[in-house]
């Protein structure tokens, strides 16, 4: 049986107090002065409540606690999100419109709802979504729609009664659409541009295709990522585009600054093509990808240390950006977990 990835919380709680996770580390301490973000805290939310379906906990409870609480904090009676909060817990974007926001926290609160937390946390993680489905459809962002639909997807996926058929239809029609209109025969994509967390699109398309069976979804999940997999792998080694340029249609793309939150994108995007499909080229393309983190990249560096869950900000031309702050270690996080799911179905 191959063996499971070691799961620690350690870094996340050093960087979580009682108002969230802290967006940015000095090396491996807190930043305080940095504040905190929606987005942080629903990565961090997504972790502890996948670690909680394995090892339900009252260390994991009280965590995902702090992060729903937050969440809720930050959700407006319109159903938005803000976004950014200071240390001395202000918000800095009162109006909360931030759609990559909205979509990412709907995600963490359907999983959340499939986890192994108490009823009380799914239950106020089912009034959040609620209160965020009236504007779901405000949503124009590709990206948010991906997050969101693949909150959506996982309760369905579980067994959710809730007649979600047709809101999960509606985004991925929404999400095809974006395909439809930015692609072409030699760039099959939803965009004319590869950015951050590309490999989210795809991954949405698969989880909207086990949902639904939409053939039509299937396809393009499958085109996009045979695009993304030849942009972005080479001779077996998952090279993310870079943030220093990105990549734009028609232009040379970026090759640094590597981020982990792509490299976690990629490995839930296989890990889930191979739940939709069954296809072992997915499964082997999830471990490579997750392989980024152990060493197996551009400079050959690990990336991230395993035994405390911690993980550098970057992978950059001179190495590594030696800073370890939320986004690098809850992503990290979600796709330790999330490999690990798949290599437990594998060997079982």
């Amino acid at each position: 049986m191959e063996d499971l990835h070691k799961v620690s919380e350690e870094h996340l709680k050093l960087l979580t107090d009682t108002v969230g996770v802290i967006q940015h580390a000095l090396y491996g301490i807190p930043r305080r002065h940095t504040g905190y973000t929606t987005d942080d805290n629903a990565r961090a939310l997504i972790a502890v409540a996948r670690h909680s379906s394995l090892c339900p906990s009252k260390e994991l409870e009280s965590l995902a606690s702090v992060y729903l609480s937050f969440l809720y904090d930050a959700q407006e009676p319109t159903g938005w999100f803000r976004n950014l909060m200071n240390y001395v817990k202000t918000w800095e974007d009162p109006e909360g419109r931030d759609e990559d926001s909205l979509g990412r926290a709907v995600w963490a609160l359907g999983e959340v709802e499939i986890s192994g937390l108490p009823e009380p946390q799914k239950a106020a993680a089912r009034h959040m979504t609620g209160c965020a489905a009236q504007v779901l459809s405000e949503l124009r962002s590709p990206r948010a729609i991906a997050l969101a639909l693949l909150g959506y997807a996982a309760n369905h996926v579980s067994g959710d009664s809730r007649g979600l058929e047709t809101d999960i239809e509606s985004l991925g029609e929404r999400l095809c659409g974006c395909y439809e209109a930015a692609s072409s025969a030699d760039w099959p994509w939803f965009e004319s541009y590869l950015t951050y967390c590309n490999a989210r699109l795809p991954h949405a398309m698969f989880a909207a295709y086990r949902s639904t069976e939409n053939k039509r979804f299937l396809q393009v999940a499958r085109d996009a990522t045979c695009f993304l997999t030849e942009t972005t792998f080479s001779h077996g080694v998952l090279q993310p585009i870079g943030n220093e340029k990105w990549y734009v249609k028609g232009a040379q793309r970026a090759f640094y600054d590597q981020q982990p939150v792509d490299a976690a994108a990629s490995t839930e995007l296989y890990v889930h093509a191979y739940r939709a499909t069954g296809d072992p080229e997915y499964a082997e393309l999830a471990r490579e990808a997750y392989s980024w983190y152990l060493g197996k990249n551009l400079h050959n560096i690990p990336i991230a240390d395993p035994n405390t869950g911690s993980c550098y900000d970057a992978l950059t031309r001179e190495g590594v950006n030696l800073n370890q702050g939320a986004e690098a270690c809850t992503t990290f996080l979600m796709a330790t977990l999330a490999v690990n799911s798949m290599v437990a179905s594998v060997s079982s």
